[in-house]
């Protein structure tokens, strides 16, 4: 007789991996069907490698209100000024419908009218933000730019650099749009961008112009090139093609002029054997000055590796901010004729080298236009504006963005010279800014955030309750911030933060050098007593602490004292 059990553990095996399977189908389609259901199928996009829906034609229908992004305020401290900041998170979209392909980085830039904001990301899209709407509304706006990404996407997947970083690699390298600008009284749009040539399979940097109406609808189809960089830069023959070395800034002399800054995509004789920035042929690594009326172009300046801002101030003076390579962004104070020297002379080194290989001597930068300004380490300059009508303590100042610094560099300006240097910590990469006319500064940031900054005149809650203090606990404060911060609003600072203090246990919220070891080994929370005897007598509560302070005998200014320290959450 024939031993059926094996067949039957067979059976019940099988039986049990289909009943798993269908659970797991089950458990997805409850989590996908709401989705599904409202918006639409779903599909995978090689492109940007995200699942999206692809939404019923019911959904697009006039009565639907697409999401909005969610709004915060908060404060910053600076030197002179206390400033609001509203953050307009565009990422907290339903990504499904609104940006999809947003992916973050460089490639992206705004520009205002009003109190809205027109953002294009490196796909060419467009979409409107409103800053003053209740939940700053966005809406899609039927405007593209012909970047091709779509060609290049699929060039990039076909062709041999597959398994080589793929089509985001080369998308973070591809460069997008980098800026935007309004001509002819707002009626003309201008955008900087690069272009893939699916014929040639090459890249150039192009600027075109489209005419629109007053609520920024156009027919796509007619944007006029002015402009378009010499030589085509090969992605057959260039294996390490880098288009974040782009540059891409506009800016508008006249009626019938602009300027557009080129950087050298890497043609710089170290990562690629080409020099393109002294080459008068090409058009890289320059400022070019643009005749709208005849399309003729020439060469402004020279020199510059990866030009990031370009702007002119009351006096007319033309400034551009610039990427060196390991060290050395720069600030410059564009004279035509120049030449600033890239990559014969600079302030920075090659990655993971304390030499450039080019360098006539290391770390200097004579024989050619100096810069009026410089960052060592580099902070990864972006876009810069001078101020105008934000307040009196900042007007006339220069505004500079920050990528891997994550900050804005306010700089007193004294004609050509710079005074001094104020670092505003902002938490993230900051591409582009706008000033509105009302005063108030838009900041576009990599992570596709808003931030409207203006200044706050209404009296902080500190403030408000130094006013109130009895003039003891007010002379301990003016002691205690020699050498604590009472915010958290200088992350560089070698001081430690006061603010969030009750509560914290000791020796947290600062580098833990900034605290004595007998601190950092004392075990205990900052509370009404542990804060009480402290402050009454600091060796007696922590021996050996290296606080230099002779403690608060009188009970009442010591009590007021930790109200303070209580209310700095």
């Amino acid at each position: 007789m024939t031993d059926s059990r094996p067949l039957r553990s067979r059976i019940k095996r099988h039986a049990t991996r289909a009943c798993t399977a269908l659970g797991v189908l089950a458990i997805l389609a409850v989590a996908i069907s709401p989705a599904a259901v409202r918006y639409g199928t779903l599909r995978f996009d090689r492109m940007t490698r995200e699942i999206r829906v692809e939404t019923w034609p019911w959904v697009r229908n006039p009565r639907y209100h697409p999401p909005t992004p969610t709004i915060e305020d908060d404060q910053i401290d600076t030197h002179l000024l206390r400033l609001k900041r509203r953050w307009i998170f565009i990422r907290r979209l339903d990504t499904s419908v609104l940006m999809p392909e947003y992916r973050g980085g460089s490639g992206s830039a705004i520009v205002t009218n009003g109190t809205r904001v027109l953002i294009a990301n490196r796909f060419g899209r467009f979409y409107e933000v409103d800053l003053d709407s209740a939940a700053g509304s966005v809406r899609r706006l039927p405007l593209t730019l012909p970047t091709n990404y779509e060609a290049l996407s699929t060039f990039v997947n076909n062709d041999r650099r597959r398994g080589e970083g793929g089509v985001d690699d080369i998308g973070n390298k591809y460069g997008g749009v980098t800026d935007l600008l309004f001509l002819n009284e707002r009626r003309e749009l201008a955008a900087a961008y690069t272009y893939f040539d699916s014929q040639t399979q090459s890249v150039t940097m192009r600027v075109a112009v489209l005419n629109l109406t007053p609520n920024w609808q156009s027919d796509p189809g007619h944007w006029r090139v002015v402009f378009e960089s010499e030589p085509a830069i090969s992605l057959v023959a260039d294996r390490d093609f880098r288009g974040n070395q782009a540059g891409g800034r506009l800016l508008a002399i006249d009626a019938h002029r602009l300027y557009l800054a080129v950087g050298d995509f890497a043609y710089d004789g170290v990562v690629h054997e080409r020099i393109f920035p002294p080459d008068p042929t090409a058009s890289y690594g320059k400022i070019i000055e643009i005749n709208l009326d005849t399309l003729d172009h020439r060469v402004i300046a020279r020199g510059l590796r990866n030009p990031q801002g370009l702007m002119r101030d009351d006096e007319g003076r033309i400034w551009s901010t610039e990427h060196g390579p390991r060290g050395g962004d720069k600030l410059n104070l564009i004279r035509p004729g120049n030449d600033y020297g890239w990559p014969y002379v600079t302030l920075g080194t090659d990655y993971g080298k304390h030499t450039w290989p080019l360098a006539r001597q290391q770390g200097r930068h004579s024989g050619f236009e100096m810069p009026v300004h410089a960052w060592v380490p580099s902070i990864g300059v972006s876009q810069l504006i001078q101020l105008r009508n934000f307040a009196p303590e900042w007007d006339g100042d220069f505004l500079v963005l920050s990528l891997t610094g994550r900050r804005l560099s306010r700089l007193r300006m004294n004609g050509g010279s710079v005074v001094y240097e104020e670092p505003i910590h902002m938490g993230t990469s900051l591409r582009d800014v706008e000033q509105l006319a009302d005063g108030r500064v838009v900041l576009w940031t990599d992570d596709a955030r808003i931030a409207v900054v203006s200044v706050d005149r209404d009296a902080s809650e500190l403030e408000q309750f130094l006013t109130r203090a009895p003039d003891t606990v007010r002379s301990i404060v003016r002691r205690c911030a020699e050498c604590h911060t009472l915010t958290n609003d200088e992350p560089d600072s070698n001081r430690i933060p006061l603010r969030g203090v009750y509560g914290r246990r000791y020796a947290i919220g600062a580098p833990a050098a900034l605290y004595s070891e007998a601190l950092r080994r004392a075990a205990g929370t900052w509370n009404a007593e542990t804060l009480n005897a402290f402050l009454r007598d600091p060796q007696a509560a922590v021996p050996g602490t290296t606080m230099q302070y002779e403690g608060i005998s009188d009970d009442k200014s010591r009590a007021g004292t930790i109200e303070l320290l209580k209310s700095l959450r």
